[in-house]
């Protein structure tokens, strides 16, 4: 088919919009995870929510499309591309390295802090209304509250968490922030490596 072909340069324009949805939404991730420490409470727990939403649901999703495509225009290019090139096989490299912090550094890190701004709001505000997997039960709730609301306040006594200490809190949000800076060390060095990206694609040494 060869660069000039109109499936290649479909492919090519499917490649770009991968590569800004995916990597672009992950440069946020960073400001998602500020905004909900401020903000604290139940607000921050749907911040926190929606940044996971975004990054694992979708963001890495398409930058293993971008990947994927970036594969498949070699083929398509009928050799004016080549893994041989210092550019093609160095991104190669470059992915396998994002991949891996990703996987083995970034994702269990979020996952705990996930967990640590969920119990801090869950402490703060004494229930979770916003919790997806409260959503279909908080709806039901609503329901019997016109029929019972001495059922509903018992309800609400018996599954909200016991309220912690402010030792108990001061820890948690210090552990909040240590597991903070080690995710922001570890999204630096992807960033860093998403800058090469570009810089390969740019300059195509």
């Amino acid at each position: 088919m060869g660069i000039g072909s109109i499936v290649y340069k479909i492919i090519l324009i499917a490649h770009l919009l991968c590569a800004i949805g995916g990597f672009g939404s992950i440069f946020y991730d960073s400001i998602y995870l500020s905004q909900a420490r401020k903000r604290g409470g139940r607000e921050a727990l749907g911040i926190s929510e929606a940044n996971h939403l975004v990054s694992s649901k979708v963001a890495r999703k398409l930058v293993i499309a971008t990947f994927l495509s970036g594969i498949v225009l070699v083929f398509l290019s009928k050799s004016h591309w080549q893994f041989s090139n210092v550019w093609v096989w160095t991104s190669i490299v470059l992915f396998a390295i994002y991949i891996a912090i990703d996987v083995i550094g970034i994702a269990p890190i979020e996952k705990v802090t996930r967990g640590m701004v969920a119990e801090l709001a869950l402490s703060t505000s004494g229930g979770c209304g916003t919790c997806p997997n409260n959503h279909a039960s908080s709806t039901s709730t609503e329901s019997s509250q016109a029929s019972s609301t001495s059922t509903e306040s018992s309800h609400a006594s018996s599954t909200s968490p016991e309220p912690k200490t402010g030792a108990e809190l001061q820890n948690l949000a210090s552990s909040l922030d240590q597991a903070s800076s080690q995710l922001a060390a570890m999204r630096g060095v992807s960033h860093l490596i998403i800058l090469g990206f570009l810089y390969l694609m740019v300059f195509r040494p």
